[in-house]
Order: structure tokens, then C-alpha cells, then sequence
């Protein structure tokens, strides 16, 4: 079984990534489906509540907008959350229904943020230019370019992680493109990670 993580930049067409991977019929598991449980736990519900002093209901959209503008506040929330994910991630690497499979990928956005390499035998890094990326960004969520480039400034800069991703040897991924093309680009790397058998 060879294990791959999947990442990229916000709206870097990650997403369509992994959608078309499973659609082949591989194994996949969405670290943002995780991190979703995760955060509607009552322990992580509790802390995030105590964390960021906020009475009743805790709605994500309401902590997102909090944590794009504080980076000690992203911090925080990452702390809550980055340690039970990764625990998680283990958890299902390790389940027996993974025995039987060659591959199995995981969709990870913050990958190289939280230096989760050593979790899998290959990487595949999907990027855009920044400039398609604002531009994707602001059409995707509705939002104003500054509050995209708020969401930016939250992750790696994606030209920075090209450069992690080349002196890594990650399988690059190019997106600037449209959809036929990404499939294109994930077909040729999955010929080159099945050739490694």
C-alpha cells in the first residue's frame, strides 16, 4: 500500500483533485471532512468556546472570519484542532480495510503548514499562479480581494510552496488551466506513481 497526500493552495483546485481520484475508484480520505467532525465535537465545541470567549452556539463561518483576522487567533485554533486531526489521519492509515488497497490518498490543505511529509510515501502539490488563485478565490466564496488575500496570507504562500514541492520532489501538479487539462496532469503523475511499484 503506498499512501499519498494531496495538497495545494485555497482554491487551487485541490478539491477537483481528490474528487477525480475517487471517481477513478481510489481510496480517499478529506482531512477537511475530518476537521469538520472534529470541530462539531462537544470537547472541541468546549474548548473553542473558552478559547475564543464566545457564549452559545459556535458557527465555523463566525470563527473563520475571527482567526483570517488574527493570525495569534489561527494559531490557537490550530493548536485545538492540529493534533487531534493528525491523530485521526493515523487512526485510519492503520484501518484494515486500507490493507487491500494499492493506494490510498489523503486531501490535506495544510500539509506543508503542519510538516505531515513523513506521513506518506509521495506527495501530489496542485498549484495555481496567485493570481488565478485570488481570482478563483473570489469568485468561489463571494468575498472582496482583500478578504481573499486575509484567507491567503493564513496558508504558505503558493509560489513558496512550488518551491517546497520542486526541492522536495513532490509530483507538481499544474491547474492554471481548465478542468480537462487538471485530469490530464493527474492521470500522467498517477502513471508515474504506479510505475514506482
Amino acid at each position: 500500500m503506498i499512501i499519498i497526500g494531496i495538497t495545494g493552495g485555497i482554491a487551487s483546485g485541490k478539491s477537483k483533485t481528490s474528487q477525480y481520484i475517487k471517481s477513478l475508484g481510489y481510496k480517499l480520505y478529506d482531512c477537511d471532512k475530518i476537521a469538520h467532525d472534529i470541530f462539531d465535537s462537544n470537547e472541541v465545541q468546549k474548548e473553542i468556546a473558552s478559547t475564543f470567549n464566545i457564549k452559545g452556539d459556535i458557527k465555523r463561518e463566525e470563527i473563520s472570519k475571527i482567526v483570517f483576522n488574527d493570525k495569534n487567533k489561527m494559531e490557537e485554533l490550530n493548536n485545538i484542532m492540529r493534533k487531534r486531526i493528525t491523530l485521526k489521519m493515523i487512526e485510519l492509515l492503520n484501518s484494515e480495510e486500507n490493507n487491500k488497497e494499492d493506494l490510498v490518498f489523503f486531501d490535506v490543505p495544510l500539509l506543508y503548514e503542519w510538516h505531515l511529509y513523513d506521513m506518506f510515501q509521495h506527495v501530489m502539490f496542485v498549484y495555481v499562479s496567485r493570481d488565478v488563485q485570488i481570482e478563483r478565490l473570489v469568485n468561489r466564496d463571494k468575498i472582496n480581494k482583500e478578504y481573499a488575500l486575509k484567507k491567503l496570507d493564513a496558508q504558505i504562500d503558493i509560489e513558496d510552496k512550488y518551491k517546497l514541492a520542486e526541492r522536495r520532489g513532490d509530483f507538481i501538479i499544474n491547474n492554471n488551466q481548465d478542468l480537462d487539462n487538471l485530469y490530464k496532469e493527474v492521470d500522467r503523475v498517477l502513471r508515474e506513481i504506479k510505475n514506482d511499484f
